[in-house]
């Protein structure tokens, strides 16, 4: 059987190695290996509980670059394998060196939007000097790749702009989920009380214009309740203004919330508002579980959910439209639930974790026969 080594910075509990455990694990052409370059194996115990061989180089320091790619050469050397998958930009410029130097085909990830305007803006001076510099070795070693996966459209053309990639080298395939977890439970209300967001807590999730929508919204409703399940950096700023809009009893930040699908499936309604996304797995989540959702009408949203169809969109970074969506969904729950029943079919069909590996598995062998 052929082999296929996936090579990414470390095993934390990031979407990038929680889609490569969910794929590799379920690869029927190729036998899978794993190689994390720096340290934190968190997810180490499960890979190997599915049966995937993990290679720990657990280099120091987060740039460690010549120190990587030997420790990488080696491994390489040692495993040969048939391809190599890279996740994240470290580890894909540590591999393209060592693939080319082996001549073992390298495809690289895209899953960010790390390029766009909107990410650009928000760096600092000295971030912009950073990012400026990798995008450089970035755009320079694209070149050694025989091939590229992105999770979504709209990060593909945008990482082929910045990167000079050409769109017919790239594949996209999308991030799946299994199905079967997600049990359809219908929702007897005729009002929703209870909406949900789910995502870390960062400016770009937009989470600061939901919750001072839903101080406007709450007026109206007074029995609304709005749980936003997640952690990071911005949760000071998020508690600030649940305290400014003396929203405590109706808001609630109750940090990472373990088996999402369940806490969907007690929840009335979903709100999605992120600025920019790579592709997101939460959104898809939604999708399958069948809970009403609103979200922002972002490129990577709108390649998920249709407006008016499986879902309702509404205008990124805008407190009134996030408000109105309310609105609208409180004044047409029924219809909301029409749409979910349907976005539960549609992402059966498309996101199915299944599919999306026997999708990897028929683009691994096209790659491995086109370069042997």
């Amino acid at each position: 059987m052929r082999k296929v080594m996936y090579v990414i910075d470390s095993l934390q509990t990031g979407g990038a190695e929680k889609s490569v455990l969910d794929i590799a694990s379920r690869l029927k052409a190729f036998e899978p290996v794993v190689c994390h370059i720096y340290k934190n194996d968190f997810l180490k115990q499960d890979f190997e509980k599915s049966g995937i061989r993990v290679i720990s180089l657990n280099i120091d320091g987060p740039y460690n670059f010549i120190k990587g790619y030997s420790a990488l050469k080696k491994v390489l050397k040692d495993e040969r394998p048939d391809l190599v998958v890279a996740s994240l930009l470290r580890s894909e410029l540590i591999s393209r060196l060592a693939c080319r130097v082996l001549r073992i085909p390298n495809v690289g990830t895209f899953v960010n939007d790390t390029y766009s305007k909107y990410e650009w803006e928000a760096l600092s001076f000295s971030m912009k000097i950073k990012i400026g510099f990798f995008w450089v070795l970035n755009m320079l070693t694209a070149k050694l790749c025989v091939g590229f996966l992105s999770n979504s459209t709209s990060i593909k053309d945008s990482n082929c702009k910045a990167l000079f990639v050409p769109k017919n080298k790239v594949a996209v395939i999308y991030r799946g989920r299994r199905t079967d977890i997600f049990e359809y439970i219908p929702r007897a209300h005729t009002t929703p009380t209870t909406f949900l967001a789910v995502g870390r807590l960062l400016y770009r999730k937009g989470f600061e214009e939901l919750i001072a929508a839903f101080h406007g919204f709450q007026a109206n409703h007074p029995d609304v309740k709005l749980t936003i399940a997640g952690e990071g950096p911005h949760r000071k700023r998020l508690a600030q203004l649940i305290s400014h809009y003396k929203l405590e009893k109706s808001v609630t930040l109750p940090g990472n919330m373990k088996d999402i699908h369940k806490v969907m499936a007690s929840h009335d309604a979903f709100v999605f508002p992120s600025h920019y996304e790579g592709f997101s797995g939460t959104l898809v989540e939604a999708m399958l579980s069948g809970i009403p959702l609103l979200a922002s009408d972002i490129s990577m949203n709108k390649e998920a959910v249709v407006h008016q169809s499986t879902g309702w969109l509404f205008k990124t970074k805008d407190e009134t439209a996030i408000r109105n969506s309310l609105e609208w969904m409180m004044s047409n729950y029924a219809t909301s639930k029409a749409y979910a029943e349907k976005a539960r079919a549609v992402a059966e069909k498309r996101f199915d974790i299944d599919l999306i590996a026997e999708q990897h598995d028929n683009y691994y062998q096209e790659i491995v026969n086109k370069t042997s």
